[in-house]
């Protein structure tokens, strides 16, 4: 009986660390305003010479937790959105995200917009995106501007 529970035992725990949800994120995060700042956004990309990213968001909506969780928890991300671009999030549930919705249009969360440091849209994507098209969007964005 013992030896029929020891090998599934020892597969689980060989598996085990495959089935981390870690994907090797080394504890850095995308660096984002913490509100709906857009003043500060602009001047901010301005100074800096970078481009400002906006993703809408709801804390009821699963694919923004699925990007959250998969996407931009991945060091690659990280590190190109918080070398690259001011980041902001904007919960569409506030007043400013209400505004939001009404001026950009937003039918589908997650919601990703590209500014310039004036405030022009540059591009925007509705719906859940995976790393690798999030990266060529965002990569494309730099070289464009």
């Amino acid at each position: 009986m013992k030896s029929k529970l020891f090998f599934p035992l020892l597969l689980c725990l060989a598996i085990l660390p495959l089935c981390s949800s870690s994907s090797g994120n080394t504890g850095a995060e995308l660096t984002h305003l913490k509100s709906w700042q857009w003043e500060l956004a602009k001047k901010k990309a301005g100074e800096q010479n970078r481009i400002i990213f906006v993703k809408g968001y709801a804390d009821y909506c699963l694919p923004c937790k699925f990007m959250d969780e998969n996407v931009f928890s991945d060091p690659e991300v990280i590190n190109f959105f918080n070398a690259n671009f001011v980041n902001m999030l904007v919960d569409v549930k506030t007043e400013e995200g209400k505004w939001f919705i009404e001026k950009y249009q937003l039918d589908l969360l997650p919601a990703m917009y590209f500014f310039s440091s004036d405030g022009k849209l540059l591009s925007a994507k509705n719906g859940s995106l995976d790393k690798t098209s999030l990266m060529k969007w965002a990569q494309m964005i730099t070289t464009k501007n």
